[in-house]
């Protein structure tokens, strides 16, 4: 293809003058067409395409053309000077290290070009997840995905660089591999860490705010670190976990899969109370407190006729996990106060004793 560019230039030049289709005129205006070209694509991208991608709701394309456009403009340079190499005729040692060097600008730029795009992608990707969450662990790594996929494709980049120079990359190859998995076992519990925060991401099976209880100790998730997670105890204590154990770990996460909880308190009234009086009247007092839901209702249930009391329990569902102590002390001052206001006795431990005489 280039041959058959340079042969019609050629043919181009000799009708206008004899004398321009010698070799170096050749490359001069092969040189002069590229640059010209690589300016007419600027101009292009700045005043037609980023007028276009401006009417689009994203910015990627935006970010993705300013970044690209003057790279892209080098490349075609680079193109048109090895092109403009052709008709020189070079040969021999000179040949080889023109040709090769001129590849090789050519992969760099295709690299950061590369580079440059992935870039863009992943900032604004992330930047639109992260702000979803109020962990701290994507906005780590964040830079770290950054700094991986430029160092992937730099490292694609020089193995192709390498191969046009003929040297061959096996044994560095090898090398990285030893180095890898020498290091992987040294940074081994980092590793399973930072991954550990990973899946606590992707997973979501908790955010920054959410009460959990993980064995005894129950607290508000603080942060997600990239690889720690902190927790704060109702004690103000300050529980720091690995990751990587917490992804293992069995937790109850009070706020899933809504944050409304439900309340089983148990109370007792006195032998000789009506039931079902009961019952009303503690209805009708438990669902007026603010903090109990409408539906489902509240229920009462008499559970057992024991030694010294009749036993109820009641079961409720209140709007929110967080407001469980102040929902208790509401309902138990409700249900005592209107107890005896109904004149429902509490009862307390008794004991009947018979006494004879000999």
């Amino acid at each position: 293809m280039g041959l058959g560019i340079i042969a019609t230039l050629k043919n181009l030049l000799v009708q206008i003058h004899p004398s321009l289709g010698t070799k170096y005129y050749l490359s001069v205006s092969i040189l002069i067409i590229f640059f010209l070209i690589s300016r007419i694509f600027v101009y292009f991208i700045e005043k037609v395409i980023l007028s276009l991608t401006k009417k689009t709701k994203t910015e990627i394309d935006d970010l993705v053309v300013k970044k690209t456009s003057w790279p892209t403009s080098a490349l075609l340079i680079i193109i048109g000077l090895k092109l403009a190499t052709i008709p020189l005729l070079i040969t021999g040692r000179l040949e080889y290290l023109i040709h090769n060097s001129l590849n090789s600008l050519i992969i760099v730029t295709i690299t950061y070009i590369t580079i440059v795009v992935g870039d863009v992608i992943i900032d604004n990707w992330g930047k639109t997840f992260a702000a979803r969450t109020k962990s701290t662990v994507d906005d780590s790594l964040l830079p770290l995905t950054h700094k991986f996929l430029k160092i992937i494709i730099a490292l694609i980049g020089l193995s192709f660089i390498l191969n046009e120079w003929d040297i061959n990359v096996a044994p560095y190859l090898a090398s990285l591999g030893i180095v890898g998995i020498v290091l992987g076992f040294a940074m081994q519990d980092s590793l399973k860490n930072i991954f550990g925060g990973v899946s606590l991401i992707l997973d979501k099976n908790f955010k920054v705010g959410d009460v959990i209880r993980l064995g005894t100790d129950i607290g508000t998730v603080e942060d997600i670190g990239l690889r720690s997670t902190k927790i704060k105890t109702i004690k103000n204590e300050m529980i720091i976990i690995p990751n990587g154990s917490l992804a293992n770990a069995t937790l109850i996460n009070l706020a899933l899969p809504d944050p409304s909880t439900r309340l089983i308190l148990n109370f007792s009234v006195e032998y000789g109370s009506e039931p079902e009086k009961v019952k009303k009247v503690v209805l009708e007092a438990v669902s007026k407190i603010d903090y109990v839901v409408k539906e489902p209702r509240p229920e009462i249930y008499f559970t057992k006729m024991a030694e010294f009391s009749l036993d109820f329990r009641l079961q409720t569902w209140i709007k929110t996990y967080k407001d469980t102590l102040k929902a208790e002390d509401q309902i138990n001052t409700a249900i005592y106060e209107t107890l005896n206001k109904h004149k429902i006795a509490i009862p307390f431990p008794t004991r009947t004793v018979y006494m004879r005489k000999e």
